[in-house]
């Protein structure tokens, strides 16, 4: 529920100034947000988003499961559909592959914490 999410509306942060979205890895403490992020916030619509590619891979199943076991839909804080949308937004990224957005350069290296970390 909407307990588990980070501080979207801290003061300090104004999410349509954000330029770049870097997923770590697929656990859902770190990627569940994503959706209810680009979906129901004032979200920079364009934003970049990345992550590894078979973290891109696993993040689609293990939400959209997360849908379909929840206890009910008006629990759930998004739907399989905007899960959907966010895919359609996230670029994966290869390790070492380096990328520059608006001046944040960065490139992953594997964590060896989950397949696909960095």
């Amino acid at each position: 529920g909407m307990a588990s999410l980070p501080y979207f509306d801290a003061d300090d942060v104004n999410l349509e100034d954000v330029d770049v979205c870097l997923i770590t890895h697929f656990h859902l403490d770190h990627c569940a947000a994503l959706p209810y992020l680009v979906e129901k916030t004032n979200f920079n619509p364009n934003a970049r988003i990345f992550m590894t590619h078979p973290t891109k891979a696993i993040y689609k199943d293990l939400l959209n499961d997360s849908i379909r076991v929840g206890d009910s839909a008006e629990d759930n804080l998004y739907t399989e559909q905007d899960i959907q949308n966010t895919m359609e937004r996230i670029e994966a990224i290869e390790y070492h592959q380096e990328k520059n957005v608006n001046g944040v350069r960065f490139w992953g290296y594997n964590a060896g914490h989950v397949l696909g970390a960095a």
